[in-house]
């Protein structure tokens, strides 16, 4: 059996809405179709991951509604995302930026992680980045001595880009940059032995067919 690892950002979620946990309609939609895709390939599932939000499971269910046979997914915190508001509280307000601009928003919010990574932050209720860090290599790490057939991991786009950078050797900007082009209901392949685990793809939303629904393709 393919010993693979298959990394999914969550559908899109609720951005600017009082409660930003909760998916779309159109999150929802993107749910049910990497559902779709994962059933029509076939692969059998050893075992699934999940992030403990809102929109993780809901992206979860949305996958389990094409009907496809999945293992109990087991409820990893460390692959809930890091908590962008705590970060944007930390930063304070001295960067003069218009926080009701989405724009202004994803600049501060650079800002914020880039202090963050650096161990220049510290967020209240937040780990520090090394504590992160550490806590999905070491999900990679019992993955790979766990298992030996293709593992599902349903999470955010903050864990996923921290993974593939700490396999690629990445800086923290280029962590940031993969961070922010993740997109919704995206799969990030991974192959894996007992030793290590290698990136085979990244960001794929093929399954969504952006040729003919382009506005199923999204990144917040």
């Amino acid at each position: 059996m393919t010993a693979q690892t298959f990394l999914v950002r969550h559908a899109q979620a609720s951005f600017g809405q009082s409660n930003y946990d909760q998916l779309s309609d159109l999150g929802a939609v993107q749910a049910r179709a990497l559902g779709k895709h994962l059933h029509q390939v076939a692969f059998p599932f050893e075992a699934v991951y999940c992030g403990q939000l809102s929109r993780h499971g809901q992206t979860l269910d949305g996958i389990l509604s094409s009907g496809i046979a999945l293992p109990t997914p087991s409820l990893i915190p460390a692959l809930n995302e890091y908590d962008a508001d705590s970060l944007l509280q930390a930063l304070g307000e001295g960067t003069g930026e218009d926080t009701q601009s989405v724009a202004s928003h994803f600049r501060q919010l650079r800002l914020a992680l880039r202090a963050w990574m650096q161990g220049k932050l510290t967020p209240a209720g937040m780990p520090t980045f090394m504590d992160f860090q550490e806590g999905l290599k070491d999900l990679l790490k019992q993955i790979q001595s766990q298992h030996s057939g293709r593992v599902l991991v349903v999470s955010s786009g903050g864990p996923i880009s921290c993974l593939v950078a700490s396999l690629l050797g990445a800086d923290v900007d280029a962590t940031i940059a993969l961070n922010f082009r993740l997109r919704n209901a995206s799969i990030t392949e991974l192959a894996y032995d007992v030793k290590r685990h290698h990136l085979i793809s990244f960001n794929e939303v093929s399954h969504l067919q952006p040729h003919q629904n382009p506005g199923w393709v999204t990144f917040v």
